[in-house]
């Protein structure tokens, strides 16, 4: 897995500086050499390591807001205002989410705040159980 992540960011740094035939050169220099040290089985995982880091990369230019469902948007915002110093409220990026039964979570590329009432009722539940 490791090996794999690391090739995973190698690919993105080069996809960030490279384009067009020189991207098309280094990629098929890259399958060639995977095939070399017989390593073409670690492609499906390689694949997943760089969505992540694509993923992982975009988001880190703004938060992420999930709610369940627009109408929660608005005040999911106006709670979020109150944790500014860790997330940029200037650029947020809504996603429903039909899972969360209420509140919000937030996420950037260094914080995550979870004020959804799921995890809310499971805290209280292990504090209840304890």
């Amino acid at each position: 897995m490791k090996k794999a992540a690391t090739y995973a960011a190698m690919l993105y740094k080069v996809s960030q500086e490279k384009s067009g035939s020189d991207l098309g050169t280094f990629f098929s220099q890259f399958m060639k050499r995977l095939e070399e040290k017989k390593e073409t089985k670690l492609l499906p995982t390689i694949l997943s390591e760089l969505e992540k880091k694509t993923e992982r990369e975009s988001q880190g230019k703004g938060t992420t807001l999930i709610v369940r469902d627009s109408d929660s948007v608005v005040a999911a915002k106006k709670a979020l205002e109150s944790f500014s110093e860790m997330f940029d409220t200037s650029e947020v990026t809504v996603k429903e989410d039909k899972n969360i039964v209420g509140g919000f979570i937030a996420k950037n590329n260094t914080n995550l705040l979870d004020r959804s009432f799921k995890k809310g009722l499971l805290e209280m539940y292990q504090r209840l159980k304890s």
